[in-house]
């Protein structure tokens, strides 16, 4: 690369993005400089013209220039050249030929009239003396009276969801192998085994084939489980040590680890012999009923409505009656076709109308619990149709909520019919063939279940990020990446590139470069230059990822239409790569149409009040059979559902977390050590004589608020993401405290949040 063009890349890098490197700083040094190296394309020769422009490429001017100026590095032919000005949308709104200066090096063309507030393009033509060709080339700027915007990062990475359909099956495995033995389990329980028991049959031969359905359904789920683990060491590179630190670092191998813990628990609660014998006892049920419930508690952690920061214990109980919900369902289909084709000839009488009567009224529970739960967890990892119908979280969902749909269906109106007619018409071989399709489709369900399980980011949160930026994959060779553009609209821009290579560390050991050229409009092209920089999740937490990210961000795409990208990257341990992209640049953000901040409850008596509701749930449909059949004690269940009801009422609206209008937002600024002394400055500038020094709310003029200041030290704060916090110091909580939008920048703002972040959970300095 000429030098005079690494010059051009050094003095239009935006400083802010530099700063936000943290302990990086001394690596993109070298990195500039290793730059040289980078292979040049035709066009550059244009940019290395340049010496410098007046107003600077990506500066922001808060009113108008006076004139547009440009030195060049060589005398320009005394004919001089041309400038035009054009507007985000490419339409000229000042042009005509440009005054050179004396020494032939700076052309010049007045700027007639004020400019409104937006982004501006200057296209220029010249021709150096010493060559005789005319050489072109454009950079940008902006007018007005707002800052050029803080954008945030991506949260972690894309390429984190490295998974295959061979992880997605072994989810799948271990999904419907657990959920057959928990619901054989259950249902064997609490159906089958009493409906024997009381009709004066042994249930011992019976309940032996049975229990081998069940540890089948184990040794699958334990298969599907040892199988994703396997993966993950594998794509870790294999061997013991991999092993070890994947099953204790690694948040998905530890979940395997819990989930066969689990199993083996599972199994030897199928193990006790006295659950499939006649002996009364109360005590072995409870502990198989235990075994078959805690089962589906890793799955229920592991979900993404259980992996969520905010309100997790209330969506880890909502994925857990889910999931027990499913656990019935499978097992009572699988019962059902068992004994469709080994029922005893006693069974024609009073055991078949048991039977089947206190499994439809289980299916029907069973039915409205999923239906319920369900709703719920598509409120949280979808939240609107366009999060369902135009992400990938969307396409694997829609398949699920429809076979759902027609299971949901189905055992609805199986239980609507044994509850209206007797048992006795029931055609046993249509019930076998009945519950062998629906079985099916329920494994279908799973199936997609299993696949949602390996996507890294819900339907919610890829429709946001949708909104807010484009993801731009590729693959080359060995290489493995996305480019993030954010907002992704002509104007002001961050350019993120995410990389990864096999048992490679591309943060120390790569380079990298955009070059953009429009494909209409202007003539020229622009380089950004990236630089390495950390991973944040949503919050502004540095973590620690295999993925290398680098940065940069200017007004280079500040025209909207068609755009040619080249990802340059420059490795010093494996091949270089020129990646070709072709992008769609907007003329303005689209208005968001996603959906709106999730209903979420914090603490863990919402997590309760989900138990509560199902047991409600249950207590109200045995009163109604009772009062159906003229027995005795539907009063008091119908009085226990009802303190029931009114408990998960309560519990759920105490609490149930309000947010702001910003809640989504995220935290762009990293939360480093820099950023938390930054903000603790504020803090004490601005905060502290109200809530503390400390922030324990015992500051000096709290005594006099209407409202006592709150304690920022308090675990409330983790119930709220960064940009409920941001909007309250921004624009105040009614009534005591004021909003500081015009006293703090949104730099300040943010370094703020990362503060009062770090007052729960400090960082590591070193």
């Amino acid at each position: 690369m000429p030098r005079a063009a690494f010059q051009q890349f050094l003095e239009r890098f935006p400083r802010t993005s530099i700063s936000m490197m943290g302990v990086r700083g001394s690596v993109a040094a070298v990195l500039l400089i290793l730059l040289a190296g980078f292979p040049a394309l035709p066009d550059a020769s244009a940019q290395s013209l340049v010496q410098w422009t007046e107003p600077a490429a990506s500066e922001h001017r808060s009113e108008t220039p006076d004139e547009i100026r440009i030195r060049f590095s060589q005398p320009l032919d005394p004919a001089g050249g041309s400038l035009r000005v054009l507007d985000r949308s490419g339409k000229p709104v000042v042009a005509g030929d440009a005054s050179n200066s004396a020494d032939n090096r700076e052309l010049a063309l007045p700027l007639p009239h004020e400019l409104s507030d937006g982004v501006y393009t200057v296209q220029w033509a010249a021709t150096p003396s010493n060559s005789g060709e005319p050489e072109s080339g454009f950079y940008a700027f902006s007018v007005g009276s707002q800052e050029i915007p803080l954008v945030s990062s991506p949260p972690e990475s894309q390429l984190t969801d490295s998974t295959s359909w061979l992880d997605a099956a072994a989810r799948a495995i271990a999904l419907i192998g657990t959920t057959a033995a928990a619901g054989l389990l259950l249902v064997w329980l609490t159906v089958l085994r009493p409906v024997l028991i009381t009709s004066g049959i042994n249930p011992r031969g019976l309940g032996n084939q049975v229990r081998r359905l069940a540890f089948a359904g184990v040794a699958l789920a334990a298969t599907g489980a040892l199988s994703a683990i396997v993966l993950e060491v594998q794509r870790a590179g294999g061997g013991i040590a991999n092993l070890q630190r994947i099953l204790t670092e690694s948040s998905d191998g530890s979940a395997w680890l819990l989930q066969l813990v689990h199993l083996i628990f599972l199994s030897a609660g199928i193990a006790i012999p006295a659950l499939w014998g006649s002996r009364q006892s109360w005590k072995m049920p409870v502990i198989g009923l235990i075994a078959a419930g805690s089962a589906l508690v890793p799955m229920a952690l592991s979900s993404h409505a259980g992996r969520q920061t905010i309100g997790y214990l209330a969506g880890a109980a909502n994925q857990w009656v889910h999931l027990l919900g499913i656990s019935v369902l499978v097992g009572a289909l699988l019962l059902i076709g068992f004994l469709s084709t080994r029922q005893p000839e006693t069974w024609r009488s009073a055991v078949n109308r048991q039977f089947w009567l206190r499994l439809g009224f289980l299916a029907g529970v069973s039915a409205i619990a999923l239906g319920l739960t369900g709703l719920y967890a598509f409120h949280l990892n979808a939240g609107s149709v366009a999060a369902l119908t135009e992400t990938g979280y969307g396409e694997i969902l829609i398949p699920k909520l429809l076979l759902s749909g027609i299971v949901l269906a189905v055992c609805t109106g199986f239980a609507a019919y044994l509850w209206r007619r007797s048992s006795e018409s029931v055609p046993r071989h249509f019930v076998g063939v009945l519950a062998g399709v629906v079985l099916l489709l329920v494994t279908g369900a799973l199936a997609q279940s299993g696949r949602l399980a390996t996507k890294e980011f819900t339907g919610r949160e890829a429709y946001l990020a949708q909104q807010e930026r484009q993801e731009h994959e590729f693959v080359a060779g060995d290489l493995r990446g996305v480019l993030y553009l954010t907002p992704g609209v002509a104007g002001h821009n961050r350019f993120t590139l995410d990389l990864s290579a096999p048992g490679a560390t591309l943060s120390d050991t790569a380079q990298t470069l955009v070059r953009a050229t429009p494909k209409e409009g202007v003539i020229g092209q622009r380089e950004r230059l990236l630089l390495p920089q950390d991973i944040c999740t949503a919050d502004g937490e540095v973590i620690d990822s295999p993925v290398a990210r680098y940065e940069g961000e200017g007004l280079d795409l500040s025209l909207a239409g068609e755009w040619d990208l080249d990802v340059v990257v420059q490795r010093l341990d494996g091949e270089n790569a020129r990646i070709p992209l072709s992008i769609a640049i907007a003329d303005a953000t689209l208005p968001e149409s996603g959906p709106g901040p999730p209903l979420r409850f914090d603490g863990i008596q919402p997590a309760l009040a989900f138990l509560a509701g199902t047991a409600a749930l249950v207590l109200g449909g045995l009163m109604l059979v009772r009062r159906r059949r003229g027995e005795g004690g539907a009063d008091l269940y119908g009085m226990i559902a009802g303190v029931l009801l009114v408990f998960t009422v309560l519990a759920l609206w105490n609490g149930r977390i309000t947010h702001t209008p910003d809640a989504q937002a995220r935290n762009p600024i990293p939360r480093t050590v820099e950023s938390v002394e930054t903000g603790r400055n504020v803090y004490l500038e601005h905060c502290a004589v109200c809530h503390g020094a400390d922030a324990t709310g015992e500051g000096e003029a709290g005594p006099q608020l209407e409202r006592p200041p709150a304690d920022l030290t308090a675990s409330h704060m983790d119930s709220h993401p960064a940009g409920d916090i941001a909007y309250w110091i921004q624009n105040g909580i009614d009534p005591a405290m004021p909003g500081f939008a015009d006293q703090l920048t949104d730099d300040e703002v943010w370094n703020l949040v990362n503060y009062l972040r770090s007052l729960r959970h400090p960082l590591d300095e070193n």
